[in-house]
């Protein structure tokens, strides 16, 4: 049992992305990044002018894997 819980943190942590968002990156801007997001991935945002607001809801990791 153990090695099950184990295995499954390692598998999350194995799977997790970097989602980078900003001009000539992958997302526009943090909300469409936020809406691929996955547990354990990471968002990161890099400098630049951003327009607009976001709204950004229901995006959840798990005690063991944050967004």
């Amino acid at each position: 049992m153990v090695y099950i819980c184990i295995l499954f943190l390692i598998h999350t942590t194995i799977t997790a992305n970097n989602l980078h968002v900003g001009l000539g990156q992958k997302y526009a801007n943090p909300r469409l990044a936020c809406l691929e997001a996955k547990p354990g991935d990471t968002i990161l945002i890099h400098n630049g002018v951003y327009q607009g607001a976001f709204f950004i809801e229901n995006i959840q990791g798990t005690p063991n894997a944050p967004i």
